[in-house]
C-alpha cells in the first residue's frame, strides 16, 4: 500500500503521514471515499483485514447498488468510518476506526484527522493525560528550583530575595 512517496513520522504524542503527490492525484479529497483511500496509503494507520479493505477487494467495480447491499453484510471486524457531520471537506476529514462487535455494538479504537493532506492520529486518553501531567510537573519543578535559588537563611529563619 505504501509507496516511496509516502512518509510516516512518529513523535511522542502524534503520528503523522504525508503523501502529497497522491493527495493531489485524488483532487484534494473532495469525497469521503477519497479520505478513506488516502488513509489506506499508510500501513501504520490502515488495518488490511478491515471491513473497508475487504469491500475494496471484493468490489473492484463501482456498482452503487451492489455496494449498498454489502455495507450491512459485515457483522464483526474493524471498520473505518468518515464522520461526515464533524468533517469540514475538503480541508479536514475526521475518520473513526471502530471495532464491530455485533450489528448494534461498536467500540471506538482510534481517530484520525486528515488536514490538507497530512494524517494525524489522535492521541489516546492515557497519552494525553501523561503529557499534561509531565508538563505540569516540569513547571512545578522549575518554580521550586527558582525559589530554592532565591532563598537565604538568617538567624530568624528563611527569607527569599
Amino acid at each position: 500500500m505504501s509507496t516511496t512517496t509516502s512518509t510516516t513520522i512518529a513523535s511522542a504524542y502524534e503520528v503523522v503521514g504525508v503523501d502529497m503527490p497522491f493527495y493531489d492525484h485524488l483532487g484534494r479529497l473532495q469525497h469521503p471515499d477519497h479520505a478513506l483511500t488516502y488513509l489506506a496509503r499508510f500501513e501504520r494507520f490502515w488495518d488490511t483485514s478491515s471491513v473497508n479493505q475487504m469491500r475494496m477487494t471484493q468490489m473492484q467495480f463501482r456498482d452503487s447498488e451492489r455496494r449498498k447491499e454489502m455495507e450491512g453484510s459485515f457483522t464483526s471486524g474493524v471498520e473505518y468510518i468518515v464522520d461526515i457531520e464533524k468533517s469540514q471537506p475538503p480541508e479536514l476529514w475526521i475518520v473513526r476506526k471502530e471495532r464491530i462487535e455485533s450489528a448494534d455494538s461498536r467500540h471506538l479504537i482510534s481517530m484520525y484527522y486528515i488536514s490538507k493532506g497530512v494524517v494525524f492520529q489522535a492521541p489516546d486518553l492515557q497519552t494525553l493525560l501523561v503529557s499534561r501531567l509531565r508538563n505540569a510537573l516540569y513547571f512545578c519543578q522549575k518554580g521550586l528550583e527558582e525559589l530554592r535559588e532565591r532563598q537565604t537563611f538568617t538567624g530568624e529563619g528563611y527569607a527569599w530575595d
